[in-house]
């Protein structure tokens, strides 16, 4: 099986340490955008691999599946080989565990990540996967008796979670020398710009390549925490940026569509001067984009104006979660269209 569905697999849910739940393959659907590219039958054959390497296990009549211990470390250890885990937690045993266990408690506080400020104890095994269960219980105590962390029963069984005192510690202290940043979750997964299949297949210059994908991951990082303006702008600026650099590569063709704008001596007007509103005008006539969403994408692109306050004051309008996802849709309907 191809790469591409373990990771998205590994990525679900499921396979996070913390996570105990049962799903079935419509679960998997439901929490995954990419594995609605695979049919249910590749799907279930990779999950019947999981099944015979022992990552998962099935119950109920062998309707739902659940990860095993095996699974979630097997899962880190890929996210490792791929390079999407957080340097740290790539290169475990180069840095005090003390600081590590601080870092995973605190990695709810300072970044957007889906858990609990607890963390179980099994979990924390499984993040920490290197060193041995003996010598995570010695650091734990050691932090409990500094007052850093402290342990109670929190839904399914014992769980750490980070102090007052822990979390000044670990901001003031261990994020440092783990070359964290201030925001920079220890526990979020890094979506690196060449593994992203969505901007590579593009063929930009890989500096640009590397722009969108970083703005990419700005715009998921806003819709996590419900930021849903500031994620539908800057779904704005990546169709911009991606549709500039299509006609660019096709700048003839761009110049002598008969929808190419012109300045008032009736000559086209340099393409870098060009604007959105135009960027999608031409790009559908020469059917880089597809006719179907060009009137989605203009409707994306006057939410995009929307980061001009006073235009949302007079208009009234409110982005919600809804109006982010038909814009999702429209920019990822536009960049599939553009690789092909």
């Amino acid at each position: 099986m191809p790469r591409d569905i373990r990771t998205a697999i590994f990525k679900v849910d499921l396979f996070e340490p913390t996570n105990n739940s049962g799903y079935s393959i419509d679960t998997f659907y439901h929490y995954s955008d990419e594995l609605t590219e695979y049919p249910p039958d590749v799907l279930e054959q990779e999950l019947g691999t999981l099944l015979t390497e022992g990552h998962l296990r099935q119950e109920n009549g062998k309707t739902y599946y659940w990860a095993t211990k095996e699974g979630k470390v097997a899962r880190q250890k890929y996210f490792a080989q791929i390079g999407i885990l957080s340097k740290p937690l790539e290169n475990q045993q180069s840095h005090a565990l003390g600081d590590l266990i601080l870092a995973v408690l605190a990695s709810n506080r300072v970044a957007p990540f889906s858990g609990s400020n607890h963390i179980p104890l099994d979990a924390l095994s499984i993040y920490l996967h290197e060193f041995s269960d003996e010598a995570i219980k010695c650091a734990k105590v050691e932090l409990e008796d500094a007052g850093f962390i402290g342990e109670d029963d929190f839904l399914h069984g014992r769980s750490l979670y980070l102090t007052g005192r822990g979390l000044q510690k670990y901001k003031t202290d261990s994020r440092f020398r783990l070359d964290l940043g201030g925001t920079e979750g220890i526990l979020c997964l890094i979506e690196a710009v060449e593994k992203d299949a969505r901007f590579s297949r593009l063929g930009f210059d890989p500096d640009l390549q590397e722009n969108l994908g970083y703005r990419w991951s700005e715009m998921e990082a806003c819709a996590i925490g419900e930021a849903y303006l500031a994620a539908v702008i800057m779904l704005g600026s990546i169709l911009e940026g991606a549709l500039l650099a299509k006609l660019r590569e096709n700048f003839q063709a761009a110049m002598t569509s008969s929808k190419a704008p012109k300045n008032k001596t009736g000559t086209v007007k340099f393409l870098d001067d060009w604007t959105l509103m135009e960027y999608i005008m031409v790009a559908t006539d020469l059917n880089y984009a597809p006719k179907s969403v060009e009137k989605y994408s203009h409707e994306l692109r006057d939410i995009r104006n929307l980061v001009h306050p006073l235009k949302q004051v007079n208009e009234q309008i409110i982005v919600d979660e809804s109006l982010y996802r038909i814009s999702r849709e429209v920019a990822e309907t536009v960049i599939n269209a553009l690789s092909a």
